[in-house]
């Protein structure tokens, strides 16, 4: 049987950067996504993978990496994929997503409409969505599959001869173009058993609502998660913020443009591991911790960082329950006559958190500090947790852990 090669999560994100325009001043108001009862549906069961595959990831990475996936990106291609499989293999992805009780017209009409709307909601911020089918010349894909993903998720389609060179080069000048060269390939190279790909390119820039300051900046300790010190450089201010607390975290939420879009900070309360927090982390309690939000005045430390991620996904999909689809018995009728099994899902990702705008001095820890008498402390000076979503969904399209500097 021949592969289905399933190339996915092509994300690259950019957060705290300065936008073209200079500043979050004059934003138009913020927008929000208005949801159906059957999208609303969609959006729980995206929440619930987000988490579950949050989990599994988690088993089985080492405990001293820091890592990161994007749930959004994986399940577009999932979503994509459900539209040529059928009987129980189609039914597996349906249950891992959490879509068994919505039809695939109500998953493809929900991924359209992010597709169309994601990208207007705060005209500071840059989102970018792209999908794409190569397949080999020669595959004939049935026309409801190509009809589908063309109309719900503005798949190019395309043919290739993959045992050309050019296949290579073309493919990831794709992947280049798509994530603002942050990711510039995602395919080293073509096995002869490949016969399709599927790919999604998520790109996200934002720019924080409160900046920060290069002038107060500082070097500061990280506790690294085997207790190890790393001297790390310390975005540091002092603002009133989103906040929350529970008996497994202190949670900050930082904000880009006009609130659309944010990233919230999970940090563990003393005593407790991330690890140990983390294991709480589910549809139920986030659903809980986002309606405590208060405001406080917080001391923030948020270290600057910069990530890359390359991971293949088989095993922790399997885990989660998409059996079938990697086996012999795959049912791939709907895609193509042509016999499929998944044989590789894959994704690439790219992260970087800095301060917005460029000023040149720094002043000591000391001097910060007695700026804020009354504040809340709110220091990411040891393993935290960062989850980066939209607002008005719960959309979440990064999620990840930094235990190491």
């Amino acid at each position: 049987m021949k592969k289905l090669l399933l190339m996915i999560g092509l994300f690259g994100i950019l957060v705290g950067c300065q936008n073209d325009e200079g500043g979050s001043d004059g934003l138009k108001p913020r927008k929000d996504i208005n949801l159906s009862a059957s999208e609303s549906r969609v959006v729980e069961g995206n929440t619930n993978f987000a988490f579950h595959l949050f989990s599994e990831m988690n088993k089985m990475k080492p405990d001293q990496e820091n890592w990161m996936i994007s749930p959004f990106s994986l399940s577009m291609v999932l979503g994509m994929t459900s539209n040529g499989a059928s009987g129980n293999t189609l039914a597996e992805i349906k249950k891992v997503l959490g879509h068994e009780n919505v039809s695939m017209e109500e998953t493809n009409a929900f991924y359209n409409k992010l597709i169309k709307e994601l990208g207007d909601l705060d005209d500071t911020s840059q989102l970018n969505i792209a999908n794409s089918v190569w397949a080999q010349n020669g595959i004939g894909l049935s026309d409801s599959f190509v009809e589908m993903n063309q109309k719900n998720y503005n798949a190019q389609v395309q043919n290739l001869d993959f045992a050309s060179p050019n296949a290579l080069t073309t493919i990831n000048q794709w992947c280049a173009e798509q994530t603002n060269q942050t990711i510039p390939a995602i395919v080293d190279e073509i096995s002869e058993d490949t016969k399709l790909m599927l790919l999604n390119a998520l790109y996200f820039k934002g720019v924080w609502k409160n900046k920060f300051e290069e002038r107060y900046t500082i070097t500061d300790d990280f506790t690294n998660v085997d207790g190890s010190i790393s001297k790390v450089s310390m975005m540091t201010q002092g603002k009133d913020l989103p906040y929350a607390q529970n008996e497994y975290f202190s949670m900050g939420r930082f904000d880009y443009g006009n609130g659309a879009f944010g990233m919230t900070i999970l940090l563990p309360n003393e005593g407790l591991t991330l690890d140990e927090s983390l294991s709480h982390l589910n549809l139920t309690n986030w659903d809980k911790w986002n309606n405590s939000w208060t405001e406080a005045r917080l001391d923030v430390k948020f270290p600057k960082f910069e990530m890359k991620a390359h991971d293949e996904l088989d095993d922790v999909l399997k885990a989660m329950g998409i059996k079938e689809a990697f086996s012999s018995d795959a049912d791939f009728s709907a895609l193509s006559d042509t016999p499929l099994k998944v044989g590789l899902f894959e994704q690439a990702s790219f992260l970087k958190v800095d301060e917005n705008g460029t000023v040149t001095s720094s002043v000591s820890k000391g001097e910060y500090i007695d700026l804020l008498p009354k504040s809340t402390p709110f220091y990411m000076n040891r393993p935290f947790a960062f989850i980066i979503s939209e607002q008005s969904t719960g959309s979440i399209l990064l999620i990840g852990k930094i235990v190491n500097f």
